[in-house]
């Protein structure tokens, strides 16, 4: 606990804002794809979208499958630290 707030709490929190910024990201890449934007943008928002639906689940699930949850985690951090890399490529 911090301060009157359990971290947990924190953490579920950013999980949902991370889930539901995920879908709208998704949805916006769609959208520019239908307007002539690049294709691999789209690709890459659609799969994290489907992987933080994954880690969403997981972390619902709980306990017996908490590491698979942290490593998905890890994984998902590198996938949108690399997300603005797929703004450099082509259609």
């Amino acid at each position: 606990m911090l301060a009157g707030i359990h971290l947990g709490e924190v953490h579920e929190g950013f999980g949902y804002l991370t889930l539901v910024s995920s879908i709208v990201a998704a949805v916006t890449a769609v959208m520019w794809k239908r307007r002539g934007g690049p294709a691999g943008v789209m690709g890459h928002a659609l799969g994290m979208a489907v992987l933080l639906i994954i880690q969403f689940a997981l972390g619902e699930v709980g306990h017996p499958v908490k590491w698979v949850h942290v490593v998905l985690g890890f994984v998902i951090v590198v996938g949108l630290l690399t997300l603005p890399l797929s703004l450099d490529k082509k259609k």
